[in-house]
């Protein structure tokens, strides 16, 4: 095995070695990256991508819960933004996991990203048969959110294997 190339390259003040490995073998090579961040596709966009593992089957979707993204405020032009997500569930069933909102949006041509847990004072929440709106504080990359549209989701786990999941466009406004 021989090292090919070698960079250093600094992101969000943190120095994230980048090591292309030759193999001897037609010179396939592996890279590694920052796994902070999405993997771009092959049109320049980023994209996110859920796996689980083989033992671990996909929960089936809730036909008792739900959750909702709203939309969202701009704060301190747009460094931040409030979101509130509203989450239902039957009092019999709890969250398992940490529920989460995210929002992308275009600006300029870059992504606008954020995500987020869902929680209450004192940690997860509690299902209690009601719906339950709960303000969540998202803190965007490299990109301020504008004023505009933007994609949002949100997913809930709960302890009955079910998952509870939303994707709609939302508004961004000011606050």
């Amino acid at each position: 095995m021989i090292i090919s190339k070698f960079k250093t390259r600094k992101r969000l003040g943190v120095a994230i070695v980048t090591a292309a490995i030759g193999l001897s073998v037609a010179g396939a090579s592996t890279a590694f990256a920052d796994p902070s961040q999405p993997a771009p596709s092959s049109q320049g966009e980023s994209k996110a991508a859920e796996t689980t593992s083989e033992a671990e089957a996909p929960a089936a979707e809730s036909t008792t819960a739900s959750i909702e993204a709203g939309n969202a405020k701009i704060i301190a032009n747009g460094v931040v933004a409030k979101i509130p997500v509203t989450l239902t569930c039957d009092a019999e069933q709890s969250v398992r996991g940490m529920p989460t909102v995210e929002i992308r949006q275009n600006v300029g041509g870059h992504v606008a990203w954020s995500s987020a847990p869902v929680i209450q004072t004192g940690g997860m929440p509690k299902c209690t048969g009601e719906p339950q709106t709960f303000e969540v504080v998202l803190k965007p990359g490299d990109f301020a959110f504008t004023n505009g549209e933007a994609y949002a989701s949100a997913k809930a786990d709960f302890s009955d294997n079910t998952r509870a999941s939303n994707e709609q466009i939302i508004t961004i406004e000011n606050g």
